[in-house]
């Protein structure tokens, strides 16, 4: 189990280096969710993160409040309750925004 500093400061850390995630959602009753997308706003005051879609740049928000966090050297898992549970893995990729030069003819 890890503190939700700890937690808070490795979500910031993956959004200050622009780490591409996967995300999945998992919530009783439904199908596992996977996201794919980065890191665009952490409050840990308000135990809220904001994650941008990859490649739709949607972002969907996500509110930390009463969970448990556990801590991989690159997963961070939040608990709710053994049926809300989200995972965010980091994919070992640094996002290099979109190539807008044209190709020489």
């Amino acid at each position: 189990m890890a503190s939700s500093k700890e937690a808070f400061r490795k979500l910031g850390n993956w959004k200050k280096s622009k780490t591409v995630l996967k995300v999945t959602v998992l919530t009783k009753g439904d199908p596992p969710e996977t996201l794919t997308g980065l890191i665009m706003g952490v409050d840990e005051f308000t135990m809220q993160v904001a994650l941008g879609l990859l490649p739709s740049r949607n972002f969907v928000a996500f509110d930390l409040t009463d969970v448990t966090f556990s801590l991989g050297r690159l997963l961070l898992e939040a608990r709710r309750s053994p049926d809300e549970i989200l995972s965010f893995a980091d994919t070992g990729e640094i996002y290099r925004g979109i190539d807008t030069k044209k190709s020489p003819r």
